[in-house]
């Protein structure tokens, strides 16, 4: 079975958990799910391993090649036929250095800014007075990240090129085409109707905590250190701005956890249009009420999300935890039901260091990164709250 059917197979299961199904049934297709999803990481495994070999292989008959040729060029070139294995080997080390130069050269670049105070910016991208932090190095995959979640994956994002503008949502579409006999005039058709959402990119300034006494003291990878902590507070800072928009969704109060699985269910079923893809972000206190719901067979109803390999499920949709005090205080159940068309990230795509004076260590670098957060389909989206948790407002910033 190939990659692709094993996908396919992944894909079918996944529909048989999401349905009416006894859950018998649904527990015997998660099984099998993870026995496909094994099945498929194993392929992919071997895919990779088979290519790698046959790179090397491809690259040592081109080296061999190399030096046949060179050992037929007769007794003038012995001399040049003795240099060729150094060659060669200089050939591969400029390839190499040309597979990773780009990357080495911007964090070179940027240690040298940092270690100069300022001063040489050879190789490193400004805006205004300020040097730009390349994305390849923010989002260092071998950083652990103290934040686990990341709420731009739940939200619609797009890049932005200016510091304000207008964006277009088209409403939704209730038209349809109208049947014309041959040589009939064509129907009037309704013309489609947007609105437009006001962006305004705001600049989110901090201090990182490297001095020019940490510099002078010590020798280390500085654009590494400043990659890993812009890194947790891009992750911090953005969170918090699209939670504050979570907030504005339409409420829904909740008497007792016993009501959560009715409503939810009305939500996705009555409330919610069916081309919406909703996904779930919880508080971990409405994460534990939760936890403790069983089915009529006696089942938990959050399940593992065994297709991801990480993260839960709750009736069929994806579900992430976050902190109480993300969307209102510790100890509330609260709960964002939406499309990620719901709220609008617009990302700047500009995350800057620069040097700026400190009344302690004199001189300590300055970080900043620009983006907006609005809400762009004001009924994509529902926030459930428990008995005893108070409707969280949005702050007015």
């Amino acid at each position: 079975m190939d990659i692709k059917e094993i996908q396919t197979k992944i894909d079918e299961a996944e529909k048989f958990i999401r349905s009416d199904a006894p859950q018998e049934e649904k527990d015997k297709k998660m099984e099998e799910i993870r026995s496909l999803t094994k099945d498929f990481e194993n392929s992919k495994e071997i895919e990779r391993a088979k290519s790698m070999i046959t790179k090397n292989n491809d690259d040592d008959k081109k080296d061999s090649e190399d030096e046949d040729k060179s050992s037929d060029e007769g007794d003038k070139k012995k001399e040049d036929k003795r240099s060729m294995p150094e060659k060669t080997f200089q050939n591969k080390e400029v390839r190499n250095k040309i597979t990773v130069k780009p990357q080495e050269e911007v964090r070179s670049a940027l240690n040298a800014y940092v270690h100069s105070r300022g001063e040489k910016r050879d190789g490193v991208k400004e805006v205004g007075n300020e040097v730009i932090v390349p994305k390849d190095i923010v989002y260092d995959p071998k950083q652990p990240v103290q934040t686990q979640y990341d709420l731009r994956q739940f939200v619609q994002n797009t890049s932005v090129t200016t510091a304000s503008g207008t964006y277009p949502v088209q409403d939704k579409v209730d038209a349809v085409f109208h049947t014309v006999e041959e040589l009939e005039q064509n129907p009037t058709l309704a013309n489609p109707t947007f609105k437009s959402i006001d962006y305004k990119v705001a600049t989110y300034r901090g201090q990182l905590p490297i001095s020019q006494e940490m510099i002078d003291d010590t020798d280390f990878d500085v654009a590494g250190l400043i990659g890993q902590y812009i890194q947790k507070q891009i992750l911090n800072t953005t969170n918090q701005a699209i939670a504050e928009k979570m907030k504005t969704a339409t409420p829904v109060s909740l008497s007792s956890k016993d009501d959560i699985t009715d409503s939810i269910k009305e939500i996705l079923n009555v409330k919610l249009d069916p081309a919406y893809m909703p996904k779930i972000v919880a508080t971990s206190s409405f994460i534990q009420a939760v936890d403790t719901l069983k089915d009529k067979q006696g089942h938990y109803l959050l399940q593992d999300n065994i297709a991801q390999g990480t993260g839960k499920m709750l009736l069929g949709l994806d579900l992430v935890r976050i902190p109480d005090t993300l969307l209102g205080k510790s100890g509330d159940a609260i709960a964002w039901i939406g499309d990620p068309r719901a709220i609008t990230f617009f990302d700047r795509n500009q995350n800057t260091i620069r040097w700026q004076d400190n009344p302690t260590y004199g001189q300590i670098l300055a970080g900043n990164i620009r983006f907006d957060t609005e809400v762009t389909d004001s009924e994509g989206a529902f926030l459930l709250t428990l008995a005893g948790t108070t409707t969280p407002t949005p702050s007015k910033a």
